[in-house]
C-alpha cells in the first residue's frame, strides 16, 4: 500500500497536469475565438492565464521540494543503516575478542565495547549487558579459585572496573545514564564503588565475592540486591547524601558489615535469614530514621574487639528481630528493637 508521501506526490503531479491541461485549453480558447471582446473581458482572460501560470509554477516547486524531501530521508536511512552496520562490525569484532584464549585480547575486546557504548547511547545497554555477561561466566562456585588463573582475575577486575566507572556519576563525560547492572550468581573480587549511581536497578544476587566490598556514595533507582551472597572479606557503607537501601536476605558475611548513614533518610538494610561473623556494626547520624531488619538472623558468631567489646551495635529508627534470631552469648537486645511475633 503506498504511503502518504507518495499519495501527496500522486496528487500534486495530478494537479499540476490538471492546471497544465486546463491552461492550455484556455490559451486554445483564447487563440481560436474570432469574436471581438471588450477591454474588461481581455484583461479577465489575461489575468486567469496569470493565475495558471502562478499556480502551474508553485505546483513545480512544490513538487521540486517533495522530490528533495524524499532524496533527504533516503540519505538519512542510508546513513543509519550505514551506523547500525559498522556498529555491527564493531560489536562482533569486540565481542569475538572477549572470547579469545589469550587475556591481552580479551583485555581488548572489553575496552572495544566500552568505547562503542561511549560512542552510541542507543547501543549502550547491549554493550553493558555483553560485559556483565563476561562476569557471569564465572559462576560463583565457592570451591573455584580465580588466583589459580591470574591473568582471568585480572580480566575480570578490568571489565568490572570499566563498567563500574561508567556508572559513576561524578565523571559526567563517561556517565552512562539510564544503565542497569545485573551481575546476577557471578563470583567476583574485591568490589569497589565509590559515587555509582544506577538509575535503574542493580542486582548481585546469588554472587560470591572473593575480596573486601567498599560502597561509597551509591543509589540506584531500586534498592540494591545482594541476596543469597557470600561475602569472604569485611563489606563497608558509606552514605553521606544518597538514601539507598540494601537488600541481604539469606547472605552470608564471613569478616562482618559496617554501615554508616550521615544523613536523615528511610533507607533499610534487610539481613533477615543473614549468617553475620565476626562484626555487624550500623550508624545513623538520626536515630530516628532507617530501617534494619534482622528476622531469622544469624549474629550468634559475632566477637569482641580488642577492648573486650562485642562487635554488635545497631543504632536506627526501626529494628526488628523475632524468635528465630540468634544473638551471641549474654546479648540483650536493647529495648527500642521490636521483637515480631513471626
Amino acid at each position: 500500500m503506498p504511503s502518504p508521501l507518495a499519495f501527496s506526490f500522486i496528487l500534486l503531479v495530478a494537479a499540476g497536469a490538471a492546471a497544465i491541461v486546463g491552461l492550455y485549453s484556455l490559451i486554445d480558447s483564447i487563440a481560436s475565438d474570432a469574436v471581438p471582446v471588450s477591454q474588461e473581458t481581455a484583461a479577465l482572460r489575461l489575468e486567469k492565464i496569470k493565475v495558471a501560470l502562478t499556480a502551474t509554477g508553485g505546483l513545480g516547486a512544490l513538487t521540486a521540494l517533495l522530490v528533495a524531501y524524499r532524496k533527504q530521508k533516503a540519505d538519512e536511512i542510508g546513513h543509519v543503516r550505514e551506523q547500525d552496520r559498522l556498529f555491527t562490525d564493531r560489536f562482533t569484532a569486540a565481542a569475538g575478542q572477549l572470547g579469545h584464549e589469550q587475556a591481552a585480547v580479551r583485555l581488548a575486546g572489553a575496552y572495544a565495547l566500552a568505547r562503542i557504548a561511549d560512542d552510541s547511547e542507543r547501543d549502550r545497554d547491549m554493550c553493558l549487558n555483553t560485559l556483565a555477561a563476561y562476569l557471569r561466566m564465572t559462576p560463583a562456585d565457592a570451591d573455584r579459585r580465580l588466583d589459580a588463573n591470574p591473568s582471568e582475575e585480572h580480566v575480570r577486575v578490568t571489565v568490572l572496573g570499566t563498567m563500574l566507572r561508567r556508572l559513576d556519576i561524578s565523571s559526567p563525560h563517561t556517565f552512562w545514564a539510564n544503565g542497569h547492572l545485573d551481575l546476577t550468581e557471578t563470583r567476583l573480587p574485591a568490589l569497589r564503588m565509590l559515587f555509582l549511581r544506577v538509575d535503574t536497578f542493580g542486582v548481585f544476587n546469588g554472587s560470591r565475592f572473593t575480596g573486601k566490598v567498599e560502597l561509597t556514595e551509591v543509589s540506584s533507582g531500586a534498592p540494591f540486591q545482594f541476596r543469597g551472597c557470600h561475602f569472604d572479606d569485611q563489606v563497608r557503607i558509606l552514605l553521606r547524601s544518597e538514601a539507598t537501601s540494601f537488600g541481604f536476605v539469606g547472605s552470608t558475611f564471613e569478616m562482618g558489615l559496617e554501615f554508616d548513614m550521615t544523613r536523615s533518610a528511610e533507607s533499610f538494610l534487610d539481613f533477615r535469614e543473614s549468617v553475620i561473623r565476626e562484626s555487624l556494626v550500623v550508624r545513623h547520624l538520626d536515630p530516628t530514621s532507617g530501617r534494619v531488619f534482622l528476622d531469622g538472623a544469624d549474629l550468634s558468631r559475632i566477637g569482641a574487639n580488642k577492648y573486650g567489646d562485642l562487635m554488635l551495635s545497631v543504632l536506627a529508627g526501626e529494628v526488628s528481630y523475632n524468635r528465630k534470631t540468634k544473638f551471641p552469648k549474654d546479648f540483650e537486645p536493647p529495648d527500642y528493637w521490636a521483637l515480631r511475633s513471626s
